[in-house]
């Protein structure tokens, strides 16, 4: 089954968009070469530390909404180069008016700006004027 994903964009957005998804899944992978099995990777901290820790950018760290309950929950978490350049990005923080977390609420129906939040982690000068919609940094 797959999924039909309509894009409103110029040709040339569309191709950058790709290669950088593309580039992405490709680092993504290069992490999970030599595992056995499929899905998601089961990591303790200390696998975790040695193949992220000089990461520049690190996406949803789990339900910490401060850098400071980040280091406490685990202090090498404070090791890793994202957390010590503050590039560390979450969703936990955007909440609607009934308190549900805005990711879980609209993201799905909304991919294009998901998509727009990532580029604007990695590449922040490609979109100097978008503001985040669903994710920010972890202060």
């Amino acid at each position: 089954m797959g999924v039909t994903i309509f894009v409103l964009a110029s040709l040339q957005t569309l191709r950058f968009i790709f290669y950088v998804l593309v580039y992405e899944v490709l680092i993504a992978n290069e992490h999970q070469r030599g595992s056995k099995g499929k899905g998601s990777l089961s990591l303790n901290i200390e696998n975790v530390f040695e193949k992220g820790k000089d990461a520049e950018l690190w996406i949803s760290p789990s339900y910490y909404k401060t850098l400071e309950h980040l280091n406490n929950a685990n202090v090498i978490y404070s090791k890793f180069s994202a957390f010590q350049s503050s590039n560390i990005f979450t969703y936990v923080n955007k909440q609607g008016e009934k308190g549900g977390i805005m990711y879980f609420e609209l993201a799905p129906a909304r991919p294009d700006l998901v998509l727009k939040d990532i580029i604007k982690m990695a590449h922040p000068k490609l979109l100097k004027e978008y503001e985040f919609t669903f994710y920010e940094k972890l202060k």
